[in-house]
């Protein structure tokens, strides 16, 4: 695999999911919340972007990604 160039934003996305394994976007919203607010938008740009570069993946359940 090449080398992936992430943004602040999205490694703190990472760091979530490697600490939990998986989560949900509100999930992380949660847990960025904690810290500094978030937006439920910059949050789901961070998902998608790490999808883009192959990064993390995601299932649907339901409404629930």
């Amino acid at each position: 695999m090449s080398e992936q160039e992430i943004g602040k934003g999205q490694m703190r996305v990472m760091r979530i999911l490697w600490d939990r394994g998986t989560a949900t976007a509100q999930e992380i919203l949660d847990i960025m919340n904690l810290t500094e607010q978030a937006r439920p938008t910059t949050v789901w740009t961070f998902l998608r972007i790490l999808v883009n570069k192959g990064l993390v993946g995601y299932t649907v359940e339901g409404r629930t990604f």
